[in-house]
């Protein structure tokens, strides 16, 4: 399922992170009339590493709920809950793109849109699984609906940890030489 998703992403020649609910896109200023000097630039950006690579782009989100219970006597049921929550992609913004070699601009051009297409896949996932948390709310006794709704969470942060591993933080993904 994994690669089918990242095979679909990598194709389209639509923006991967269009259409995303609660997507937020930041971006962070880099430099460079190079490969390397770019690669330079993103390293000194702090992102960190990751199986050998520098990181280039991230995506996190966050989730918040709150559980609506009706106490009856001894008994207590979840009857309904609300959701909130945020995805964000952060992802290098070249500047002085228009000072280029062309061909160097079509490389960082291909190289983002790779990019976006692997943070998409996080972005995807997450945007299409909070309801899994909301779920798991509901179908909790009030008793253990923080660990529940953890679970659902733990899950969600499972599965992109696994499609990480499966693509080498998206090193598999790409056409592009890393950038270093």
């Amino acid at each position: 399922m994994l690669p089918l998703i990242a095979a679909l992403l990598l194709s389209s020649s639509v923006d991967p992170l269009a259409g995303i609910d609660g997507l937020h896109i930041a971006y962070y200023d880099v430099r460079g009339n190079s490969w390397p000097a770019i690669g330079r630039s993103i390293a000194t950006q702090g992102m960190g590493r990751a199986g050998g690579l520098e990181i280039a782009a991230r995506t996190s989100w966050r989730v918040r709920w709150q559980a609506d219970s009706l106490v009856s006597g001894k008994s207590c049921r979840v009857v309904g809950a609300k959701l909130d929550y945020a995805i964000t992609v952060m992802l290098p913004r070249l500047r002085d793109q228009d000072r280029l070699d062309p061909a160097l601009r079509r490389r960082w051009q291909t190289y983002l849109g790779e990019l976006k297409a692997h943070e998409a896949g996080h972005a995807r996932y997450a945007s299409l699984h909070i309801d899994d948390v909301k779920r798991a709310v509901l179908a909790s006794d009030c008793a253990h609906v923080r660990q529940n709704g953890q679970h659902a969470i733990d899950a969600i942060n499972r599965w992109e940890t696994r499609y990480d591993m499966l693509t080498r933080h998206g090193a598999m993904q790409s056409k592009a030489p890393p950038v270093r």
